[in-house]
This record gives C-alpha cells, structure tokens and sequence, in this order.
C-alpha cells in the first residue's frame, strides 16, 4: 500500500484516478471502474463532478521511467 494518494496517470485510462485510489487502499482496479461506471449511469452530473475535481485536487505521481 502506497503511504500518499496519488493519481497514476500510466496504469489509467483517462486521469489515472482509481488507479491511484485502488494503489494506496488494495483494491481491485476492474471492480472501482464497475462500481463508478454504475455509478456514472444512475447519477452522471454528480459522478462527473466528483471525478474532476478529484483530478484536479489529487496530485500527479511521477513517471518511474523517466
């Protein structure tokens, strides 16, 4: 488990988000994306919100290969 939060824009799809959130608390990553794909259909302004302002507010982890 990773000790900050942060996004990891190299195992994500969009911004990197839940592949950050699943990192530092053990999770799967497929089942975050189910959960916020479901989400995204029963409720997609307030899903859309969060997801942005947590991109922004989440900092971006550095490249390891670079």
């Amino acid at each position: 488990m990773s000790s900050r939060l942060m996004r990891d824009p190299a195992k994500g799809w969009v911004a990197g988000l839940f592949a950050g959130l699943c990192e530092h608390w053990g999770l799967n990553l497929f089942w975050c994306r189910v959960v916020f794909a479901v989400y995204l259909m029963i409720e997609p302004v307030s899903a859309t919100l969060i997801y942005i302002v947590a991109s922004l507010l989440m900092p971006k982890r550095r490249c390891r290969y670079y």
